[in-house]
């Protein structure tokens, strides 16, 4: 063989050598991560996501993509939408189809023709979590509360949210009223931007100033995370809104560990403050375990084929707020598509390295000898 032919085979193996050893240097410096399964941290919660707030990796997942009703979690995005389009020192007024809340569901109550302004009715609808606000709220931004209804959709698609569809702003029970915990968590990350919506949902009383029609009421909130006086109070937690329906409770936070923020969507719960617990075991979990948690990379959503029928014949129910039993049970996705950790084996690639050394070792005692 020509020796310029030969001196370009050696060059070439040299190459390959090279970039061999720097490939496996790489993997063996960087782990890769998919969502931790919530199976590993002990949750009540049918569905279960979270995220890291800066960069919306995913670390934590449980059925993230199984549709349940949001309840009054939803009004964290009717509040997203309100703090857009409107001024918090307007005036509204109270309707007559504002004040119609179903039986069972939560108000002041306010009265029609009572005038309020869009700040007070914030607090009404965020701590007290009373829906005749949050009607009368939308109906003040959109014009009618269709009109906001149509908003929240826009606002929820804007945002990627891809498995959610609203059709009141309070999370009013509807077969076609519906979301996912990673798209709440989408909704919250969003929400939790803004710090008055942190305020309103971290404050634990609040007084509404007298009214045309009504005397200074004082309201309080049934989330115990920011309730200090509380056993599920946990000072991680910088915001927190709640919901609950017969067919489950749940929660969306925003809590800071370690230096990070966190969106924590807990759904479909079936104990009343199964929320709580789950929301202080993920941010436990957390806080003992650093090293879990995925390097700042985005995560692309992953939609499963959750058996979503299931939802939609769902009867509709009211809004509780005593404990109950959920009746609620929608396929569960494979736990596949929970995620659990992964990480690159490094004995291995360490046998790969090694080998590669010695075939550059051989290689060399071969051309001395020759």
């Amino acid at each position: 063989m020509k020796p310029g032919i030969t001196n370009m085979i050696n060059a070439f193996r040299k190459i390959h050598i090279f970039i061999t050893i720097l490939v496996l240097a790489v993997l063996l410096s960087v782990t890769i991560y998919l969502p931790v399964s919530a199976d590993e941290v002990e949750t009540i919660s049918e569905s279960i996501c979270v995220i890291e707030e800066q960069t919306g990796t995913i670390v934590i997942s449980k059925n993230q993509a199984m549709q349940c009703y949001p309840a009054s979690t939803t009004k964290l995005l009717t509040a997203l939408i309100v703090l857009e389009k409107a001024d918090l020192n307007d005036t509204l007024l109270f309707s007559e189809r504002a004040v119609s809340v179903p039986e069972g569901y939560t108000t002041l109550p306010a009265y029609a023709g009572e005038e309020m302004t869009v700040l007070d009715c914030l607090y009404g609808m965020m701590v007290m979590s009373a829906n005749d606000c949050a009607n009368a709220i939308a109906e003040y931004v959109g014009g009618s509360i269709d009109a906001f209804v149509e908003m929240m959709n826009e606002k929820a698609a804007e945002l990627g949210c891809l498995d959610s569809h609203f059709t009141s702003p309070f999370g009013q029970s509807d077969p076609d009223h519906y979301s996912t915990a990673y798209d709440m968590c989408l909704i919250g990350r969003a929400a939790f931007e803004n710090d008055l919506i942190v305020k309103l949902c971290s404050t634990p009383e609040y007084t509404i100033p007298t009214t045309n029609l009504s005397d200074e009421r004082h309201i309080s909130s049934k989330n115990k995370l920011f309730d200090p006086t509380s056993e599920y109070y946990n000072p991680s937690v910088l915001a927190s809104k709640s919901g609950y329906l017969d067919t489950g409770r749940c929660i969306v936070t925003k809590a800071e560990v370690g230096g990070k923020s966190y969106i924590i969507s807990c759904m479909h719960s079936p104990e009343y403050y199964g929320v709580f617990d789950d929301t202080n075991v993920i941010v436990d979990y957390i806080l003992k375990n650093p090293a879990t948690i995925p390097a700042e990379t985005e995560e692309e959503h992953i939609t499963d084929q959750t058996d979503k029928e299931g939802l939609h014949n769902e009867t509709p129910i009211k809004e509780e707020t005593i404990e109950t039993t959920s009746s609620y049970k929608p396929d569960k996705p494979d736990s596949v598509k929970d995620g659990t950790r992964v990480y690159l084996i490094v004995i291995p690639c360490l046998v790969c390295l090694a080998i590669v050394i010695a075939i550059v070792v051989i290689s060399k005692n071969k051309h001395r000898k020759k």
